[in-house]
């Protein structure tokens, strides 16, 4: 991201001199923050989801109160609203009225003919029809869908004002955001890998976990379909990958996000890195970024190690939430 002002200059050398490792001027201090904020500032999220500037403001205060010099998302809170004016179970509120609960025990997933339909019908083909399961209001007459969509832009609006506002105070600040490339979201930094995909979208996790035991090759055989659907999507939007690319500090910095943590240190090899190599070297041939910093659970590396390491099949495994240091394959 360009910086906003000096502080954010300040703040933007330091975190590239970490991740060229060098000494930083500072030893910059973090902040993760999704609905905690509200509860600091001692309100509930439903008290304030609907009044954009007060939620905005009650967003941000925690950011007034205590300095930090970086912000992870910036503003990092999922649309409650749209979801539920649309009917969609699989985020909620907490009992708390803050807090938003993914649960997966509310949303319908593929029983085992997945495995043949995504092999016959394709990615785009299976989403569809996953959408139109998670989705009831696809399921309904055109006119009433028409209209339900038409009500539920009312709580995008209210969602994407109150960010951009948090947003602007998050950047008066001085504060950068490590996942962003100008815009309100992470885009570039972000990459799911195939595994995450059935985990999360269409088998759900235990099934999927019950899977990578009991048939580990269709769960692999779906993975390279995912995969090179994705690969596909990266020659075709060549142009959009390499704008999305520009000015961000950490390119595919999220790379890790739910599945990985359940993987043994074998199966993280088949189901993980495989596809990261992958896709590491088809970003960097796409956008020939020379510059770019990748890294690997906070483990840093620039593009030219990035290729030695692929491609001889070295790597650095990622400290997957468990108490051991993982080892560089020889």
């Amino acid at each position: 991201m360009k910086p906003y002002n000096t502080k954010m200059e300040e703040r933007l050398v330091a975190l590239r001199d970490t991740l060229d490792l060098k000494e930083p001027k500072k030893v910059l201090v973090n902040i993760q923050v999704q609905t905690w904020a509200y509860a600091y500032a001692g309100v509930t999220l439903k008290e304030v989801v609907d009044d954009p500037v007060k939620d905005a403001g009650c967003y941000t205060k925690l950011y007034d109160d205590i300095e930090v010099d970086l912000s992870t998302f910036g503003v990092n809170v999922m649309p409650i609203r749209l979801f539920e004016a649309l009917g969609i179970t699989k985020y909620c509120f907490a009992n708390d009225d803050t807090a938003i609960v993914h649960q997966q025990v509310g949303e319908d997933y593929f029983g085992m003919e997945f495995y043949d339909d995504i092999k016959e019908i394709g990615v785009e083909g299976i989403t569809e029809k996953i959408r139109r399961m998670n989705i009831p209001v696809l399921s309904e007459p055109k006119e009433v869908a028409v209209k339900r969509f038409e009500e539920a832009t009312k709580n995008v609006k209210n969602y994407i004002e109150m960010k951009q506002m948090a947003s602007h105070k998050i950047d008066e600040l001085g504060i950068p955001r490590i996942f962003d490339a100008g815009t309100n979201s992470c885009d570039a930094a972000f990459w799911a890998n195939p595994f995450t995909k059935l985990m999360d979208y269409y088998r759900g996790m235990k099934n999927a976990l019950i899977d990578l035991r009991r048939c580990p090759d269709k769960v692999e055989e779906a993975c390279d379909v995912i995969a090179e659907y994705n690969g596909k999507r990266l020659l075709s939007d060549t142009e959009e990958i390499k704008k999305s690319f520009e000015g961000n500090v950490v390119s595919l910095g999220m790379n890790i996000l739910n599945a990985e943590c359940f993987l043994s240190r074998q199966n993280f090899e088949r189901f993980y890195l495989k596809y990261f190599r992958k896709q590491l070297i088809l970003c960097l041939i796409l956008t020939q970024a020379p510059n770019s910093t990748f890294t690997w659970r906070g483990i840093c590396l620039k593009p030219a190690t990035c290729i030695m390491i692929c491609l001889r099949g070295r790597y650095l495994c990622s400290l997957i939430r468990t108490i051991r240091l993982s080892c560089i394959k020889k």
